[in-house]
């Protein structure tokens, strides 16, 4: 297993969790199940604890704050965990976690 990276005694899941934390919950429930959820509704998992075990690419997005194709362009990289589940790409959230600790400083998409 690689060593976690810090930046000024902090890792990247601190940092994570942290900002997480600072984003308000709205009403996501209703949303979940839509193709197309706004933005902010996903933003509004208050940290990243209330993030769902199996992220989607929508909460993903959220999370490194870029575009959908970006996004995309993340889950189907050879660096990321992730998996197909019909249509949809999806990434367990510590696979996730642990994906963003190993490429820190390094660029996400091969």
């Amino acid at each position: 297993m690689s060593e976690i990276k810090t930046v000024e005694g902090f890792t990247l899941e601190d940092i994570v969790k942290a900002v997480m934390e600072i984003l308000r919950p709205e009403e996501i429930e209703e949303l979940e199940e839509s193709e197309k959820v706004p933005e902010i509704a996903v933003k509004s998992y208050k940290a990243f604890a209330d993030y769902p075990d199996v992220l989607r690419a929508k909460h993903v997005k959220a999370i490194l704050d870029i575009s959908e194709a970006k996004t995309y362009e993340v889950l189907n990289s050879k660096k990321c965990p992730s998996f197909t589940i019909g249509k949809r790409k999806v990434v367990r959230k510590e696979a996730f976690i642990q994906y963003l600790i190993d490429n820190e400083n390094q660029d996400l998409i091969d």
